[in-house]
């Protein structure tokens, strides 16, 4: 018995696009924090910023932080060249 293909209609695919959206959306989320958590602890470790040791630590503060640090590094490898 050979079954008949079911044909979607666009609601079908909005609906499943909404459905999927948020899924998709909390793992891009999830990514992002593993990867500030992550920016975090190598800032931490390489400059010993006290700031860093707050857990709370704004987003924000990080990346301001880790640019601050790049600025200093790569001014630093201009001036040994």
């Amino acid at each position: 018995m050979t079954r008949k293909p079911q044909s979607q209609t666009p609601e079908d695919g909005k609906s499943r696009k909404r459905i999927l959206k948020p899924v998709v959306e909390k793992k891009r989320r999830d990514r992002i924090n593993q990867s500030l958590a992550e920016l975090r602890n190598l800032l931490l470790y390489s400059t010993s910023d006290p700031r860093l040791q707050n857990p709370k630590i704004e987003k924000a503060e990080i990346l301001d932080l880790a640019v601050e640090y790049l600025k200093k590094w790569t001014d630093r490898k201009d001036l040994n060249n």
